[in-house]
């Protein structure tokens, strides 16, 4: 064995530093409980000291947990999926991937913006979805004031940024970054978008209905200059 142990070494590059040995144990059929039988696994390794193979031991629950947590972050990643008390505005999350992807919504109100000649205005917005995967962020509009559902269908974000696909251009927006909760990452996001400057307020995927002048003087978001997006909550998670 310390034959080979040095051959790795010399060949990969590599210096051993345990080794590992799992079995798969057939357990004993108990006639008197009426269980299926299940396969036990136990693994055991032995610590390898300048290319000596030392006494082999029981590997300990803990042990096996900190092996898969390692290869976990080297193949995967970090995890970044936040986690916590759900909030209201929240419609979708799923941390399967170990990042967060999640989908929020806000009502129509009105809405503070920031421009890139330092203008603001305070302006109103229809009701908006927002759809975070892979940390990009795609935003779309719906009508009427109830809470979103999965067959809510949605329109184009009509708000400038916006590129195809209702992806969401953020430029040089910066925001504290801190995603250990629901709450946090939805804040993160808001605060991004919303107080990101825009080159122009009004985008390109509106209705010939609206224009600039019009919206100045609005009270609210007129749902006629919405485009549709030929999507709904639904198709727009299913992908």
């Amino acid at each position: 064995m310390s034959l080979y142990l040095n051959m790795v070494s010399a060949e990969s590059g590599f210096h051993p530093n345990f080794i590992m040995i799992g079995y798969i144990c057939k357990p004993e059929k108990d006639e008197d409980l009426n269980t299926e039988d299940t396969d036990a696994h136990y693994i055991e390794i032995a610590p390898v000291i300048d290319n000596k193979l030392h006494a082999f031991q029981p590997l300990s629950k803990t042990g096996i947990i900190d092996i898969r947590n390692q290869f976990d972050v080297e193949i995967f990643g970090p995890d970044q999926s936040s986690n916590g008390w759900i909030t209201p505005e929240l419609l979708y999350v799923d941390n399967s991937n170990r990042k967060t992807t999640l989908l929020y919504y806000e009502m129509p109100g009105m809405q503070q913006f920031y421009t890139a000649d330092n203008k603001k205005y305070l302006l109103p917005k229809p009701g908006m979805v927002f759809y975070v995967k892979d940390d990009a962020l795609r935003i779309y509009a719906f009508t009427g004031k109830e809470i979103p559902t999965q067959s809510t269908k949605l329109y184009s974000c009509p708000f400038g940024n916006t590129m195809s696909a209702n992806r969401i251009c953020l430029g040089s927006a910066v925001s504290v970054r801190n995603k250990k909760t629901f709450a946090d990452t939805v804040s993160y996001w808001k605060d991004v978008y919303w107080n990101s400057k825009f080159g122009s307020i009004t985008g390109s995927y509106v209705s010939s209905k609206y224009s600039w002048p019009k919206y100045q003087k609005a009270k609210v978001f007129d749902d006629k200059w919405l485009v549709p997006a030929n999507l709904t909550i639904k198709s727009l998670i299913n992908g």
